[in-house]
């Protein structure tokens, strides 16, 4: 495993599961899939632009290293390390504790995954040069 493959996983994973629905899939569309209804949705938008400055810095990142394999782009890895990180310990305390029980089949499917990728990302950023 490089570091390029998890970048390349956290890329895809963000835009395809966070940054791109919290943004773009209107409020109706994330409630059928069985989220909670988020209220005032301006938190729902504002959580995806978040993660679409991230998504950047993965960008970023990755392209530091193919642009110069032989650099690191170290901010990127601690950042990436961090955010995923305490992402993972937070889903994982509130799946623990039930919290996405009621939740739609789809939703919590999502946050499972959730948990999976950004705990790989974590172990992948803080391992591969």
């Amino acid at each position: 495993m490089t570091l390029a493959f998890v970048l390349w996983v956290k890329i895809v994973a963000t835009a395809l599961l966070w940054a791109g629905p919290l943004l773009l899939f209107p409020a109706r569309w994330l409630h059928r899939l069985g989220y909670p209804k988020t209220q005032p949705a301006v938190f729902t938008r504002l959580l995806g632009a978040a993660f679409t400055a991230l998504l950047v810095g993965y960008v970023l990142g990755l392209r530091m290293l193919q642009d110069v394999p032989s650099t690191y782009p170290r901010n990127t890895v601690i950042v990436g390390a961090v955010s995923n990180g305490l992402a993972c310990a937070i889903l994982l305390i509130y799946g623990l504790k039930g919290a996405y029980a009621e939740w739609g089949r789809p939703a919590r499917f999502a946050m499972w995954l959730s948990a999976g990728i950004t705990g790989f990302v974590t172990v992948g950023l803080l391992t591969t040069r």
